[in-house]
């Protein structure tokens, strides 16, 4: 890891997170003598011991870290960003109403090997440069302006 920092001076680093193989973890002996040492509930609040660990690393050499919103789970330290790829609007709400940091990236939207649609959620629609909720459209900065 400390190779990674210094590849990428920025102060983020992204530790991805969405293709953790919980079913596998799930099988192995090992991940499940540690789930029941750290008297954990499941292999989710592993990924969460072990996302909490590099967040810690990472914030002990002045990194703050970043992942996919799979590791969005409960317990996780309020430092952490999330990406959201592909959750939905109650994940994005919840971290929003708990204070967390996001950045925006739906794969309809934002991922260049997909085409560009409107495709609109319930609540939440993200387009090039603004945020949008149901009706009222906000430039990005001013998500202060949401109704949670």
């Amino acid at each position: 890891m400390l190779e990674i920092i210094g590849l990428f001076p920025g102060g983020i680093i992204h530790i991805g997170g969405d293709e953790v193989p919980k079913a596998k973890w799930h099988e192995c002996p090992s991940c499940q003598d540690r789930i029941s040492n750290l008297s954990l509930p499941n292999e989710e609040a592993l990924q969460t011991y072990f996302t909490n660990r590099i967040a810690a690393f990472l914030a002990d050499h002045g990194i703050r870290m970043i992942g996919w919103n799979e590791i969005l789970q409960d317990g996780l330290v309020n430092s952490a960003i999330g990406q959201i790829w592909s959750a939905g609007d109650d994940l994005t709400l919840a971290q929003l109403r708990q204070g967390r940091k996001l950045v925006m990236s739906p794969t309809n939207y934002v991922y260049l090997d997909y085409s560009y649609n409107a495709i609109r959620s319930t609540t939440l629609t993200i387009m090039p440069g603004i945020f949008c909720h149901r009706d009222h459209v906000q430039p990005v900065g001013s998500l202060e302006k949401i109704r949670l």
